[in-house]
């Protein structure tokens, strides 16, 4: 009985180490903006390059559909609260300040600038 628990141990920590490697990889800073719409509210979303979308897309069900900057920049939100609840944002090597993560979504679908949230200590 004990060689079946090892192998299963064995199992388990090689599926582990596979899906964090995908999940958890570091995408390139490469700007190759894939342009996606939300399936269930139609919504835009902008993504630094392949490797952010396949992040974001990862598990969902119905998945982002891919679409061309023009289409997708129809339909960017353009309305947010305005509670303040600051994140901070890179692009370019520029920090920025946004009032709240909606605010920070509207301006990478609107300009295509593809911040990146940053944690500031």
């Amino acid at each position: 009985m004990q060689p079946i628990y090892v192998l299963c141990v064995l199992l388990a920590m090689s599926i582990a180490h596979v899906h964090a490697g995908f999940c958890f990889a570091r995408c390139p800073s490469t700007e190759e903006v894939v342009w996606a719409l939300e399936p269930a509210n139609g919504r835009c979303n902008a993504f630094r390059n392949k490797c952010y979308f396949n992040r974001a897309n990862l598990g969902r069900d119905p998945g982002l559909n891919i679409v061309t900057k023009k289409q997708c920049q129809k339909k960017c939100n353009e309305v947010c609260t305005k509670i303040y609840i600051p994140v901070w944002a890179s692009y370019n090597g520029t920090v920025k300040e946004f009032s709240n993560e909606c605010l920070l979504n509207v301006h990478v679908c609107t300009t295509g600038e593809t911040y990146l949230p940053v944690k500031m200590q």
